[in-house]
Formats: structure tokens, sequence, C-alpha cells
């Protein structure tokens, strides 16, 4: 143990200054700057690494070229850690960030890309497409362009950024149906849309349009287009099943004909033709071919008509005896379409929505008129007769009628 005495008044005068701004004792102040000093001396002490000198060498040739950014990414430190050996060499840069700094004057080509500056690469090759382009495709079309692909999105925002912002309304629709037109032929859309099985959904998809299906009626009516589900030919149902099953011969009647003429039974006939047996049965009863073993499956038909539009069709035998069997012989209704059958069903709720009304009418118009001549009498013989006397004549109780006359006004003294 030692004893540190201070004779120099000015430096004594200093040291409790700095206590006092400090709030703390001048002999714990003391301490604590005698325990820093000299840690900091021995910290300076120790002898530097290589590693230590090879920074301080690095920094010390390039820092007035590179930023701390880019000197951390070359050494493999965080530009905190290189800033403060900088500062500690006393290398001092003018006030501000390093990233306003002019480094175009510096290029680095061993270093990787930036976020920002991958994203400024990104921007200078999708900006010239965008300016040439964003009237005559859309936004992913454009965003297709590039290599490596972006999106639609971004190349939405980034055309909003330059200014170029799309009409809304019959200026861009236009602009899209003159698109959409050059895209298709006529006689391709009727034969796939009429014929072969293909909705106009399964048409956008397999010609990859950018529009919507009320968008492509739209142009099918402008170019004169059958288009409709009413204009479909009877093949078009056989070649859609026979799209889903995978198997267009299914549609043929000829080779189907030659097929079941093969086989003793159905079922192994769908399995050699690794199908559901359900699905093989659609097409037989569409073709309305016969084989010995169909009885056992109902292959009757019923000739019916329509309840609603009066049109008539066939079902099979076995779909008509069940639900009238249900019925104990009780007029059942049949229907051609789902589209009848909804027509028939409103007609019918409307119809009885009607008719409850009718009757909630008439039932609250009884109901006022009672409400109305029990006030008149009660109002006529209230002062000469009593709540029960009045009670008996209505058939009515006691307290409904003395409820009824305090909600007339009528109180007794």
């Amino acid at each position: 143990m030692f004893l540190l005495k201070i004779e120099s008044p000015r430096l004594e005068r200093l040291l409790e200054h700095t206590a006092e701004l400090k709030e703390m004792s001048v002999e714990r102040f003391a301490k604590l700057a005698f325990v820093k000093g000299l840690r900091k001396i021995a910290e300076s002490a120790k002898p530097e690494t290589k590693t230590s000198k090879a920074i301080k060498e690095y920094i010390l040739a390039h820092w007035e070229s590179k930023t701390d950014i880019q000197m951390g990414r070359v050494l493999g430190y965080s530009f905190v850690y290189i800033q403060r050996i900088r500062l500690r060499m006393g290398l001092k840069r003018k006030k501000g960030p390093d990233t306003e700094r002019d480094l175009a004057a510096t290029p680095v080509t061993d270093l990787p890309l930036t976020s920002t500056e991958k994203r400024r690469k990104k921007y200078e090759a999708l900006d010239p497409l965008i300016r040439e382009h964003w009237q005559t495709k859309d936004d992913w079309e454009i965003g297709r362009l590039l290599d490596p692909v972006v999106d639609g999105t971004t190349v939405r925002l980034r055309r909003y950024k330059l200014d170029l912002k799309r009409k809304k309304g019959e200026k861009s629709a236009a602009r899209e149906g003159l698109r959409i037109l050059d895209q298709i032929d006529g006689l391709e859309f009727e034969r796939m849309v009429l014929r072969e099985g293909y909705t106009m959904t399964d048409y956008l998809k397999f010609k990859d349009l950018r529009c919507s299906r009320e968008r492509l009626r739209q142009v099918a009516e402008q170019l004169g287009l059958k288009h409709s589900p009413e204009d479909r030919e009877p093949s078009w149902l056989l070649m859609r099943k026979a799209r889903e099953l995978g198997n267009f011969n299914l549609a043929n009647r000829e080779w189907l004909t030659e097929k079941i003429a093969q086989y003793q039974s159905m079922a192994t006939l769908a399995a050699e033709l690794k199908i559901r047996e359900p699905g093989l049965y659609f097409f037989i009863r569409s073709f309305k071919l016969f084989h010995p073993s169909f009885r056992k499956h109902g292959a009757e038909t019923v000739n019916l008509m329509c309840t609603k539009c009066g049109k008539g069709f066939v079902r099979l035998k076995r779909w008509v005896d069940k639900p009238m069997q249900k019925t104990n012989g009780r007029a059942q209704e049949f229907f051609c379409s789902q589209s009848c059958s909804g027509q028939w069903n409103r007609e019918r709720t409307r119809k009885g929505i009607e008719e409850s009304s009718a009757k909630q009418l008439a039932w609250n118009q009884a109901r006022l008129e009672k409400k109305e001549r029990y006030a008149a009498y009660i109002r006529e013989h209230w002062q000469n007769q009593s709540d029960v006397q009045m009670a008996l004549a209505l058939n009515l109780s006691e307290s409904f009628l003395t409820k009824k006359r305090l909600e007339l006004g009528l109180r007794r003294a």
C-alpha cells in the first residue's frame, strides 16, 4: 500500500471541480481516475499482433480512397470496428456519412454488390423495357422479358415511379381487347368451345390469355363467334368427359361398340381401359348401346315431360322409380335441367311467401279490429261497470282488461 499526495494547487482544484460535476467524493473520483489511467496505459503497452498490424496498414493505405464499409468487407470486419481503429489512428474524415461520398472515383470490382447496388442494376435494365412496352404489354409480360424474371407487382410499382400510369375504364379495356383480338382464331375458338369439350375458362388457360372470362365473351360477341352453352353440339359433353378420363376413343361410338362386344363384363372392360365403371357407363348410356349384362344395371329409360317448360326428355327408369316409391303414388315433378328446376322452385317459394303474407295481413287486420272493439266497449262502460263485469262481457281476464283500461288512460279515483 502507498499514498499519493497532490502538491499542485491547480491540479487539486481541477480534481475537486470534476468530482463535483460527477456528484461523487473527491477521494472516490481520484481512485477511479487513477485506476482508469493505469488500465489505459496497460492496454497501450500490449504488443500488437500481426493481424492488428495488417489491419492498420491496410487502413492507412486505403482510408482516403475507400469507405469503412468497403474496407470492412475486404478485411472481414464490421465497418464499426474499422471506424473505431481509424479514429484511434487519428485518421479523421470530414463530417457526414460514408454513403454520401463520391464512390465513382474509386470503383471496386472485387467486392460483392450491396442490396442497393443490386436494386439499382435491376432498375437500369428494367426501366428501358417499361418505357418501351408499358402501352402494349401488361406488367407480368414485361417482367418475364428480364433474366432473372421480375414479378408484375415490382414492375407496376416501378412504372408508377416513372409516372407511366395507365388510364382506367374503357381505354385500358380497349387496349386489352385489341391484344386479345390478335390472339383469337375464330375457327379454332368455335371448334374448341362448341365441339371439343372446352369451356371459356379452359380456352383462356389453353391460350394463356391475360383477361377475364367476361372480357373473352365480349370479344367473341364482337367477332360474331358462337360461344353460348345452347350452341354446343351433342358431342361436346362426350369430348369433355373423354378428356377428363384421358381416352378420346370413348367418344367414338364405333370403337366403343367393338370393345363392348369383346367383353362379357363391363367391370373387366373398365379395368382394361384404366377408368372407373361409372365413367364407362356414362358413354354407354349416351350412345344407347346394349349388352346382355346391362339389365342388372338398370339401363332402361323413360320418356318424361318437364314440369316447368313442358319439354320432353329421357331419364333412366330406376331414377324415376325410386322417388315415385317415396311419394306413395302422389304426383311427382321432373325437370329437364337444373335451370328449370331452380326457376320452378323459386316460383313456388315466391308463391308461398305471397300466400303467407296474405294470411299474415288478414290476421293482423282481425287483431286490430278486435283491439278497437275492446277499446270502444271499455270507453263506453268503464264508469258504470267494474273491471270484473267488463271482463265477463268481453270474455277476458280481469288483469288483462285492467291493463287495457290503463293503456287507454282511464283511471278510477
